[in-house]
């Protein structure tokens, strides 16, 4: 799965957060046999990819 934003266009909001987002899905992803990657991109935007094995 592949999700991707575009670049901000508002300031972004400080909320309470354990500062744990990316590196918590990385666990998970990986907790299922799968990866996740992060890249910006050229616009200024953020790609994130998600890829768990196919199981039968």
């Amino acid at each position: 799965m592949t999700v991707t934003n575009t670049a901000p266009t508002r300031p972004t909001l400080a909320l309470p957060s354990a500062r744990h987002g990316l590196v918590g899905l990385q666990e998970r992803a990986a907790l299922l046999g799968g990866d996740i990657t992060t890249t910006p991109t050229r616009d200024g935007g953020f790609r994130l990819q998600l890829r768990l094995p196919l199981t039968s």
